[in-house]
């Protein structure tokens, strides 16, 4: 229920110290279940105005918000207290927020696309999450030690799990997988 998601939520803001440190420096970005909120806050704008009358997809839709909170809190906290004790400074802070954001789809449109983001949320599917998924790899260069290390990271998780699963396919069914990069056909489960 929504009191629930709220008090999680609110337990998260106020009794952790790198939760708080984000949030109060705005690196970070939950989302919101309150359908007045501003259009950045909301997982879906447009389908959001009507989406609270449905009791089940309302339910299902408080748990996506709680969890991809939880996700982004439980990251922002760690990585604060891993970061604070090796004496980072605020901009490796505010780099490591926008990582957080990215990586879950919630990056923030660039400021000159900030008033037309209702016109591309009824155009397009979820253009946070598009912006997130294009300008995901600067990570990978960034000039803060911190946000490379966690990008390659995550960088190598996904390729190990894309692997992973390449591999127990051929094993398991014992049928052809194009492991070639150059071809057409790459990675293609047949």
């Amino acid at each position: 229920s929504k009191e629930i998601v709220d008090k999680v939520d609110n337990l998260w803001r106020t009794t952790d110290e790198g939760v708080q440190y984000f949030l109060q420096n705005d690196l970070i970005h939950p989302l919101s279940l309150d359908p007045k909120a501003p259009w950045s806050a909301r997982p879906e704008s447009f389908a959001s105005r009507f989406i609270h009358k449905i009791p089940i997809v309302r339910n299902a839709q408080q748990a996506a918000v709680a969890f991809t909170n939880n996700l982004m809190y439980a990251n922002a906290s760690s990585l604060y207290k891993t970061m604070k004790n090796s004496g980072a400074q605020f901009n490796d802070f505010k780099a490591i927020g926008a990582l957080i954001d990215t990586s879950l789809g919630q990056r923030q449109l660039p400021e000159a696309f900030n008033q037309y983001a209702p016109v591309f949320n009824a155009l397009m599917f979820s253009p946070k999450l598009v912006w997130s998924r294009v300008s995901s790899p600067q990570f990978l260069v960034s000039s803060s030690p911190y946000v490379r290390k966690e990008a390659w990271k995550s960088f190598g998780a996904l390729l190990g799990f894309g692997a992973t699963v390449i591999g127990l396919y051929k094993l398991g069914t014992g049928r052809n997988v194009e492991l070639d990069p150059r071809g057409t056909e790459y990675g293609k489960l047949r």
